[in-house]
């Protein structure tokens, strides 16, 4: 059996008005410093020459990093950081406020997808999807709170996606890791409120990313009835990934969001995006759910 893990990096266009976001544009204020995971591909690399262009201290992390990839960003700060790795994760926020007074913006960008039917996956790599899509994001978080706290400021974002809201074939043990942290922000965005923290979800869909250098096949034995699933669903995401939003138009609008004094807890990316909540949110027996979903797996066995 093949499984596929993907990196998902996820695209945020969201559900308001882009005039609902304004944007900070005094130059007296001091330079403020956000830190973005995943920060060498895709949005993430798009994120930080973003905010690098409007003068913000940029602590791009990843867990390969290239020192040419921001040569021409004198305020980006390339750090490398393993999101599953706790000592990793105290060392590179310590080191960020070694030389920054606070960190501003948390942008937890970093994460993968595992593509298998539930019958199929492994303990292994269900644990390796929290790993990387849950608990190096809520690490993370727990790092740079304190410095928050003590400031009285600060916007932590989570990057979830559309698989936060619905789960489809074949994706279930990502969309579980997305559940997940759409429960955690809930709940932090309430218990920081009192330090003036704010915490943001985004819900993506698809973005044109450099998938096919991303993604790992991995052999396994058992359950050859998901094959023709599994394949069929990477071919699927490929062609979406393709037909995607470009990242660049992405992080513009990340920026927006930061930048927004009263930002919402939600932002979805897309019309489709915002149709898949409204959908979520309008038929509290998820029945109309699971019922595109099975028209959907049918689709990828025929």
């Amino acid at each position: 059996m093949k499984f596929v893990k993907l990196i998902f990096v996820s695209t945020l266009l969201c559900s308001l008005p882009f005039s609902h976001l304004t944007a900070r544009t005094n130059p007296s204020q001091p330079a403020k410093t956000v830190l973005i995971t995943g920060a060498f591909d895709g949005i993430g690399k798009a994120t930080a020459q973003a905010f690098a262009q409007k003068g913000w201290q940029v602590w791009a992390t990843d867990q390969s990093i290239n020192n040419t990839t921001f040569k021409a960003y004198p305020n980006v700060h390339v750090l490398k950081l393993d999101v599953t790795d706790e000592f990793d994760i105290q060392q590179a926020v310590d080191s960020i406020l070694a030389e920054q007074p606070n960190i501003d913006v948390l942008i937890n960008n970093a994460g993968y997808g595992l593509i298998g039917a539930q019958e199929a996956v492994s303990k292994e790599e269900i644990q390796h999807q929290f790993e990387v899509n849950v608990y190096g994001p809520i690490m993370l978080t727990q790092a740079v709170l304190p410095s928050m706290r003590e400031n009285k400021q600060g916007h932590i974002i989570n990057v979830s996606s559309t698989s936060g809201m619905r789960a489809i074939p074949g994706l279930g043990t990502y969309a579980a890791s997305k559940f997940a942290m759409e429960a955690i922000s809930e709940a932090l965005a309430s218990e920081v409120s009192h330090w003036n923290i704010k915490v943001s979800v985004i819900e993506p869909g698809t973005v044109y990313t450099n998938w096919a250098n991303h993604s790992v096949l991995t052999e396994k034995s058992v359950v050859k009835d998901y094959d023709k699933l599994a394949n069929n669903l990477q071919r699927y995401l490929t062609k979406r990934l393709i037909e995607g939003q470009p990242p660049e138009e992405v992080a513009e609008l990340i920026t927006k969001v930061v930048d927004d004094p009263n930002p919402h807890f939600r932002y979805q990316t897309s019309h489709h995006a915002r149709e898949i909540a409204s959908v979520k949110w309008r038929d509290v027996t998820g029945d109309t759910q699971i019922k595109q979903q099975k028209i959907f797996v049918e689709e990828l066995y025929s």
